[in-house]
């Protein structure tokens, strides 16, 4: 059960650059130790909705707040709450690893006898023990993107946003992330977006969607693959009578047949699995499976942008 009171609240967030809004009057909250997928279209609002989260941005109008501060009128308190990952890590290329997390431990108020113990745990966490006296230029992709994870979390932050945290990686190197990242969420709240949408299906948990400025969902990753409701069902058969059989049902017509045991059917709203049960035990077509399809993310994705055609 989630607590009542949301690790950050926005509301009435809207920002405008000067050509007009690129959000408007968008609202949220995030708990405690949820993963959250901010998706929405290129142009959509999703860099300004973090940027003016993470104090980056001072946003024409609305409230945000992290913890108990106003990111407005008590900022210091508020981002010292906060770690921030952009796209583009802010690396410092000719400084060692253990440099650059000294100083970013520095620029987060890490008092200074704990800036040690704080570098040596997210070197652990991150991997990076082996690295520390390396020039962050000499490292690998995967590697850097690991030390712009550290300086992320460096200060223990309650909440982290990540912006397409695995951009630019291989398949091993984005596994890996994502196992650090779903670490990170055991003690943090973790703020994602990404255009990949298998990734926000393999990590998030709740999702938010905004689109042209305004917030189109906000929900479980559940509710989210539900939002198109499918009306395709796969049933599994011993024997199955032939399609055509099938199509005579009323409301009922066959997409495909995959084999003679397994066939894809299209229902209407009307559709009466339990009905349909009945008559295949009755017409004893050895049925063994029956389940209803779900629609894909890149079409819920679609209908939610109003893309869908």
């Amino acid at each position: 059960m989630l607590n009542n009171n949301p690790v950050v609240s926005v509301e009435g967030l809207s920002h405008n650059y000067g050509g007009g809004w690129a959000i408007k009057d968008l609202s949220l909250a995030l708990h405690e130790n949820q993963i959250v997928g901010l998706l929405g279209s290129n142009g959509a609002g999703k860099s300004t909705t973090m940027n003016a989260l993470c104090g980056i941005i001072t946003p024409t109008k609305g409230q945000i707040k992290i913890g108990q501060f106003d990111m407005r009128t008590d900022s210091g308190n508020a981002k010292r709450l906060l770690g921030f990952l952009p796209q583009k890590a802010p690396l410092y290329q000719d400084l060692t690893v253990d440099e650059y997390l000294s100083y970013a431990a520095h620029l987060r108020h890490v008092a200074g006898r704990e800036i040690k113990r704080s570098t040596s745990f997210v070197k652990e966490r991150c991997g990076l023990l082996a690295h520390g006296k390396r020039l962050i230029k000499n490292l690998s992709g995967g590697f850097q993107q690991r030390v712009g994870i550290a300086q992320a979390i460096i200060h223990n932050p309650k909440v982290v946003v990540f912006d397409e945290p695995t951009n630019g990686l291989d398949p091993i190197q984005i596994k890996e992330v994502r196992k650090l990242i779903r670490q990170i969420s055991e003690v943090s709240t973790v703020l994602l977006s990404s255009h990949v949408l298998s990734e926000v299906k393999e990590l998030c948990d709740h999702i938010i969607m905004v689109e042209n400025g305004a917030k189109v969902f906000q929900g479980s990753s559940d509710e989210f693959n539900n939002v198109v409701p499918s009306n395709s069902w796969t049933i599994t058969g011993a024997y199955l009578p032939h399609q055509d059989a099938i199509n005579a049902i009323e409301g009922l017509t066959v997409i495909s047949r995959d084999t003679n045991q397994t066939m894809t059917i299209a229902t209407q709203d009307s559709f009466d699995p339990a009905g349909f049960i009945k008559r295949a035990v009755k017409e004893e077509w050895g049925l063994q499976e029956i389940f209803k399809n779900k629609i894909s993310l890149e079409r819920v994705f679609a209908n939610l942008s109003g893309r869908e055609n």
